[in-house]
């Protein structure tokens, strides 16, 4: 708020303060509330009020019927704009957009886009209880790029101090790379990669499917091997998991459907899950996209749900 948006508040407020009393300025602090609480006897003071408070205006009612009425308030009563990054604002709806597209436009919360389209993803949030405190917390700066690293250390003004990876591998220490591509981390990621493959292999057991883990299908020239083969009802659904970085997911997903979608390699694969007693007559390919910060690819929501 400018300064003159401030001054035209106050000057309104102290006008309409005269309009519901006149000689309200002319008394002091004490006496005026000694006669608010014997407004109720007066019957001509109590039905000037009422005439106020039945007033279509609001910031005259809120002024008529409280005695201290907050600036915020009279703010709001005038429906003046707000300036937020940049732009007017004068709706709960126009600033609820305005602060979502500055989170999406910015560095840390370009990759929550595809939260919006994923609303199992954000699940785990509106169950806090669900999660040990220390991982909801942990969770909650993964999924918003809060986590501390050399790169937004010097975003914050610590001079001085080098951004390049303590892996000794040239690239910045930025969230993503120790996640996706540092080769310190190349065990770990392996191992992240195992632990969803097994939970969602677990769920699907529960589903009453047949899971096979890693399934070797030879073909004419090797072999191809996906992360996970569910059956049920004579239809199998070969699913491969990915961890991918922000903005990637279309990208894997087309890679995974051209390997393991393609014809020449159905039929192998078929064959390979007949050669374990499983009669299959239908295939269809289902890759599964997470990104790192634990956020579904839209696609293989659908396709899994």
């Amino acid at each position: 708020m400018t300064l003159q948006q401030f001054l035209l508040c106050l000057l309104i407020r102290y006008l309409l303060y005269l309009i519901a009393d006149p000689l309200q300025c002319l008394v002091p602090e004490k006496k005026r509330t000694q006669r608010r609480e014997h407004t109720r006897y007066i019957p001509n003071e109590r039905a000037r009020e009422c005439e106020y408070v039945r007033f279509p205006f609001a910031l005259l009612r809120n002024l008529v019927t409280k005695a201290e009425v907050p600036l915020s308030k009279i703010v709001r009563d005038l429906s003046l704009p707000i300036r937020v990054h940049g732009s007017c604002v004068n709706t709960k709806e126009e600033l609820v957009a305005d602060w979502r597209d500055s989170l999406h436009n910015s560095v840390d919360g370009r990759g929550l886009r595809e939260s919006v389209a994923s609303p199992l993803s954000n699940r785990w949030l509106v169950f806090p209880e669900r999660v040990f405190p220390r991982i909801f917390i942990r969770g909650i700066q993964l999924r918003c790029n809060l986590l501390r690293t050399r790169v937004r250390s010097a975003r914050h003004g610590h001079g001085g101090q080098t951004i390049l990876c303590r892996g000794n591998c040239g690239q910045p220490e930025s969230l993503v790379h120790i996640l996706q591509s540092c080769w310190i981390m190349r065990d770990a990621r392996c191992a992240r990669h195992n632990r969803v493959a097994r939970e969602l292999a677990k769920r699907l057991r529960r589903l009453g499917y047949t899971v096979f883990e890693e399934l070797r299908a030879p073909t004419s020239t090797s072999f191809i091997k996906p992360d996970l083969i569910a059956v049920r009802e004579r239809r199998a659904t070969v699913i491969d998991v990915s961890v991918v970085s922000d903005g990637r997911g279309v990208t894997v997903w087309n890679e995974k459907k051209q390997k393991y979608g393609a014809d020449e390699f159905s039929p192998d694969i078929i064959s390979a899950l007949r050669a374990t007693g499983c009669d299959v007559d239908f295939l269809v390919h289902q890759p599964m996209i997470i990104s790192y910060r634990g956020i579904c690819f839209p696609q293989s929501v659908k396709g899994t749900s």
